[in-house]
């Protein structure tokens, strides 16, 4: 049997209208699957996703918490803060010189 170019085009011709017929009326059995094939792959897509959201939220949280206590630690030591390591002293003025302000009782 010899094979010639026209039929092999047949065939072909033949099996992708047989092809598109099938996509364009699929049958409840192929719905049914392609439904479940969807749902399958979104419920798969969250199980990855979710964990991968919760790390990055965890991440800035405790990124969030370090700069937090970071700018907390700067203004301690900044000049005024806590620990900027002066002395809280007083100022001794001339007894004899009047001040501004009333000493107190």
């Amino acid at each position: 049997m010899v094979i010639d170019p026209s039929t092999i085009r047949g065939y072909a011709a033949r099996a992708g209208r047989v092809i598109s017929s099938a996509q364009a009326r699929p049958s409840l059995a192929g719905r049914f699957v392609a439904h479940l094939i969807v749902l399958f792959l979104l419920v798969l897509g969250l199980l990855l996703f979710i964990p991968v959201l919760l790390l990055f939220i965890a991440t800035g949280l405790l990124l969030w918490g370090y700069a937090r206590l970071r700018r907390l630690a700067m203004h301690v030591r900044s000049p005024n803060g806590l620990l900027d390591g002066r002395r809280n002293v007083r100022v001794v003025t001339d007894p004899n010189r009047r001040s501004r302000v009333p000493d107190e009782p």
